[in-house]
């Protein structure tokens, strides 16, 4: 995918999801009550996956202490979610775990330190679970990529019962901003961002904000007028050469309201591209949970036909490579 991009002559970004992988992975590697919590638990799912025996009376102990007898999740190092998915379901059958020890033995149980430890961390690896599902849907726009970020940095930078953790979230916070540290210096994920109603410019610096307002600008041009293909244009200076669920009300959706909160957020282009620029940001945003921006655009194209023309070229772009992937899958599949 990455060779496509370059001979295609396309700009690029690095896809956010493996980006995400490597903060998750200096977050949980920095501090060695993590690392052990995470060695006590792959023990523990091993066992029991490497044994139907082992399955069958934690089975019986689940059934007599009424707990749901969800499958155990081992942890893959090139998946981040899936050392979640086994810390919750450890989490979750603790009480059947700890019967079990008691009683069969062969496992080494989580100490009550631990334990809480374990529900920390999925506290704080929830977030980046739920940003990492919307961004990788076969709809999702590159334009999602540097509000993901805020929102991940201001979720991160939340103290709430911390304690014990504060490593690992520090070196994921740091992590992050080191390997965003560019965002608001790319062209094409600021006139993407400022051209999605449910975002535009609410989550920029104040510099970045005069920079995106520029861009949306300079790139518009007259819709009769056809336009230079994106393989064909060249390469700004910010581009590398690496490549909703709508309903939720999680901490992710709070550190979004929240960021709104903070910026301040609030048909014709006779006044110049400038009055039809400031024009459509001064507009409200559409609802995070059930605004479409491609509706919005297809809605307003006589409106602003200039936006209208630059927004289906920039929110035409994925943030990651996981619907390529999943087509390979399909394909493979098939």
């Amino acid at each position: 995918m990455k060779r496509a991009m370059k001979e295609g002559q396309f700009e690029a970004q690095r896809c956010f999801v493996h980006t995400l992988q490597l903060v998750v992975n200096d977050g949980v590697l920095s501090q060695h009550a993590v690392i052990d919590t995470l060695a006590v638990c792959r023990s523990i799912v091993g066992h029991f996956k490497h044994s139907t025996i082992a399955y069958h009376k934690l089975d019986q102990i689940r059934e007599r202490l009424d707990i749901k007898k969800h499958k155990f999740q081992q942890d893959k190092p090139t998946r981040w979610n899936s050392t979640l998915y086994m810390l919750q379901t450890v989490y979750e059958q603790k009480m059947a775990l700890a019967a079990y020890a008691t009683e069969h033995g062969g496992i080494t149980m989580l100490t009550p330190n631990q334990i809480d430890l374990t529900k920390k961390i999925i506290a704080v690896l929830e977030p980046v679970e739920e940003i990492t599902k919307m961004i990788s849907k076969d709809s999702a726009s590159i334009s999602m990529l540097i509000p993901s970020v805020k929102i991940l940095e201001k979720a991160f930078n939340k103290h709430d019962d911390d304690s014990g953790i504060q490593t690992m979230k520090g070196e994921m916070l740091k992590s992050l901003e080191t390997r965003f540290d560019d965002i608001e210096e790319s062209e094409l994920l600021l006139i993407a961002t400022c051209l999605d109603s449910i975002f535009k410019d609410k989550f920029f610096s104040r510099e970045a904000k005069r920079l995106a307002s520029k861009c949306v600008i300079d790139n518009a041009v007259d819709p009769d007028v056809e336009v230079e293909p994106q393989s064909k244009r060249p390469r700004t200076e910010s581009s590398t050469d690496s490549s909703v669920d709508n309903t939720s009300t999680s901490e992710v959706w709070e550190c979004f309201t929240e960021i709104l909160h903070d910026s301040g957020a609030t048909t014709d282009t006779d006044g110049g591209k400038e009055a039809m620029v400031d024009r459509y940001l001064s507009e409200p945003l559409i609802d995070y949970k059930t605004g479409n921006p491609y509706t919005l655009w297809n809605n307003n194209k006589l409106r602003y036909p200039l936006l209208a023309k630059l927004a289906k070229r920039y929110l035409c772009s994925p943030p990651t490579s996981v619907p390529s992937e999943r087509l390979f899958s399909g394909a493979g599949i098939l």
